[in-house]
């Protein structure tokens, strides 16, 4: 038996088979960035000017809300997080810390303030 400690508890997946325990530790962390989104739509440009220094038109909130929102629907690429996979795979517990989520869901973002203020050229 694995534990795996997220920033929203603690959970535990079998291990006798390394495949189902691998896909179980995605459902598990797509569950946790889910959770995370979720709070971050929330307040999302309080997130934004704390986190990017800005103050975006409703235009640019709507666009990273529908990324927001495919990122949400998407399952986790674990490769992104093979550091958690590694652990995972070595260790019997686990601890996954918020920053590997923000950090991709920072990307997403970026990636829709950037393409925003591209467009505006």
């Amino acid at each position: 038996m694995k534990t795996i400690k997220t920033p929203s508890g603690v959970k535990r997946i079998e291990d006798s088979d390394a495949t189902l325990s691998l896909f179980k530790l995605r459902e598990i962390l797509t569950d946790e960035r889910k959770l995370i989104i979720n709070r971050l739509e929330s307040n999302l440009t309080s997130y934004l000017d704390f986190r990017f220094h800005t103050k975006p038109n409703s235009k640019q909130i709507d666009g990273i809300k529908n990324q927001l929102a495919s990122l949400k629907a998407s399952n986790l690429d674990l490769e992104k997080y093979n550091a958690v996979v590694q652990c995972f795979l070595s260790n019997e517990n686990t601890h996954v810390n918020a920053a590997q989520f923000y950090q991709e869901i920072d990307v997403c973002i970026e990636d829709e303030l950037n393409s925003a203020q591209l467009r505006l050229v």
